[in-house]
This record gives structure tokens, sequence and C-alpha cells, in this order.
């Protein structure tokens, strides 16, 4: 059986503030990725110019967000 200091030493930490940001926003970008990249298509007419905007929609919302 192990003592309580040993069950502390095996405990996973809790994952920073910074890392829970991170994961939060990396699942904004899986969800919503697609979307973006078809609406900046529509718009712009080609998919090198859809693959900039999308891009800059994301970092503009990180950087809005942090």
């Amino acid at each position: 059986m192990e003592t309580i200091i040993e069950m502390e030493k095996n405990e996973t930490p809790p994952a920073s503030r910074a890392d829970q940001d991170e994961n939060s926003f990396a699942l904004v970008i899986e969800e919503h990725q697609r979307q973006v990249y078809c609406l900046a298509l529509r718009l712009a007419g080609n998919a090198a110019a859809a693959d900039d905007i999308t891009q800059e929609t994301f970092i503009d919302d990180e950087n809005t967000a942090g």
C-alpha cells in the first residue's frame, strides 16, 4: 500500500493555465477551420488566398483572446 507521500509523488500535476488555453484554442481551430476556409475560398476565389485568410483569421483571434 502506498503512503500519502508516495501517492503525491505519483500524481500527475494539473495542466497549467497556458496549456489549457492552448488546448482550448486548438479545439476552436479544429472545429471551425474548414468553415472559415470554405468561406474564405468563396470570397477570395483562389486556394492560396483562402489559406492566407484562414491563417490570419485564427492568428488575429488568438492575439485578441490572449
